[in-house]
């Protein structure tokens, strides 16, 4: 029997997983990108402590300390971030309904809480305020799907709009200091 490091993974529901390493091949006009490194690596709506929908890239024990953390955030609007270990757990609190993502430590703020937003706004768009009254993950296998898109969006180059503009400054800088020289 083939043996490999324990990781510790509790979870009372299966989480959905991908394989983000094999992508899609770019389209022939864009150039080949290298792989995104997952920044935004898990996501949450629920009520309370009631998980309505999740979905991750990855395995770990995430799932737990969520619930637990579920437990301990106030249910009036208002946003903020926990850090544990090498993540941060962004949330995002709006009628009593919890939007929280788990990125990495290195992840700027900006990023999760636009994906968030994004989110949250899709939520209320599609089941309006039927999640006050929804039964635990009956919204997951709807839902989930559309966390997964936006995870998968938010995670890319594209999703954040500053730090591609900088990108093309710096970009044009070296160029004009080239020429310079």
């Amino acid at each position: 029997a083939r043996r490999g490091p324990i990781l510790g993974v509790v979870r009372a529901r299966p989480v959905v997983s991908d394989d983000p390493v094999n992508e899609p091949p770019p389209s022939r006009t864009a150039p080949p990108k290298p792989p995104t490194r997952m920044t935004i690596l898990y996501a949450v709506v629920a009520r309370g402590t009631t998980v309505l929908a999740e979905y991750t890239f990855t395995s770990g024990n995430f799932p737990t300390i969520t619930r637990v953390l579920l437990g301990k955030i106030p249910d009036h609007d208002g946003k903020m971030s926990y850090v544990y270990d090498q993540y941060v757990f962004h949330y995002v609190v709006e009628s009593k309904i919890t939007f929280l993502c788990m990125a990495d430590e290195s992840f700027k703020r900006r990023v999760p809480f636009a994906f968030l937003d994004d989110v949250k706004n899709r939520f209320f768009a599609t089941y309006g305020d039927r999640g006050l009254t929804a039964i635990a993950f009956s919204m997951n296998e709807d839902f989930g799907r559309t966390i997964q898109k936006q995870l998968e969006f938010y995670n890319g180059p594209q999703a954040d709009q500053f730090a591609a503009v900088h990108k093309k400054l710096d970009d044009v800088k070296n160029v004009m200091v080239q020429n310079i020289e």
